[in-house]
């Protein structure tokens, strides 16, 4: 179990460096929109559109490693309880709360994802229209903040796990 564990600790630290990765080329992809970025006009959509595109694939990774951590966290605690380990109730609560914050970080990632697409849909020739995919890259690179921070709640958690058990053993 303890290597499942650890394999979960990986899975957020994947998320949240993706995530911040994310974050990063959002706040590139909504200054490549302004003026100061460059003066012609198609630069700073085509510059848009690579960050943009740069975004959603950082953030599939991020979502899908915070969805991952979730699914096997949570299937390891019901485990652990069918099994009838007694666990140190500060322990199961702290565990607890690492599972909701994988499940917070999941849904607040995956609007951020649902955002960034709409971004880029709205960068197309299409649909072109900078100023909502302005705000829609706004919108996005706060979901993927929020579920960035709350990855890093889970992995101090996590810690905070493993601080009781040192101390007890």
């Amino acid at each position: 179990m303890k290597k499942i564990k650890y394999w979960i600790l990986s899975l957020d630290f994947i998320s949240i460096i993706f995530g911040l990765g994310g974050i990063i080329c959002g706040i590139l992809s909504v200054l490549a929109l302004n003026s100061f970025w460059s003066p012609d006009k198609h630069i700073r959509e085509s510059d848009s559109f690579m960050f943009s595109i740069a975004t959603v694939s950082l953030d599939v990774v991020s979502v899908i490693a915070a969805l991952a951590a979730f699914l096997i966290g949570r299937a390891v605690y019901i485990k652990e309880k069918k099994a009838g380990h007694v666990l140190d109730p500060r322990i199961e609560k702290l565990e607890q709360k690492t599972i909701v914050a994988d499940l917070i970080s999941f849904i607040l990632g995956l609007i951020g994802l649902i955002f960034g697409i709409m971004s880029i849909v709205w960068l197309l020739p299409t649909f072109l229209n900078e100023k909502l995919s302005y705000d829609i890259t706004i919108a996005s690179v706060v979901f993927d903040f929020l579920s960035s921070l709350s990855v890093g709640v889970a992995i101090y958690f996590f810690v905070n796990i493993k601080k009781i058990n040192v101390a007890e053993h």
